[in-house]
């Protein structure tokens, strides 16, 4: 997709139960600062697959809860060429999660991987 996937207080994007899903060149979290946020910018579990290429996630982490990609039971995630700007927390993994990551900016020196 290349179009805006964003939320108030949401997630902007969920992908559960075998998803697979490709986005690029897009805006994925909030719309904006403080009470604007998403709670996460992309939520990925169950077996799903997302792949971001050039895409800008911002403003996520509604009230310090939330992160801009949280993967979880065997979810993969390929990120390339992202930028992370004003989030509470950048990425969140467990339970099997796997990540590949390559030349991404994380722009805000307060947030936390």
């Amino acid at each position: 997709t290349s179009s805006n996937l964003v939320a108030l207080r949401g997630d902007a994007m969920q992908c559960v139960v075998g998803a697979d899903v490709s986005a690029a060149h897009c805006l994925i979290g909030g719309l904006g600062p403080d009470h604007e946020r998403a709670c996460n910018g992309v939520e990925v579990c169950y077996k799903s697959r997302v792949r971001l290429r050039e895409c800008s996630l911002a403003h996520t982490g509604f009230y310090e809860v939330g992160v801009a990609i949280n993967a979880h039971h065997a979810a993969t995630v390929e990120v390339s060429g992202c930028t992370f700007e004003a989030h509470c927390r950048v990425l969140g993994f467990a339970t099997a999660a796997h990540l590949s990551l390559s030349d991404c900016l994380i722009k805000s020196p307060e947030m936390s991987v």
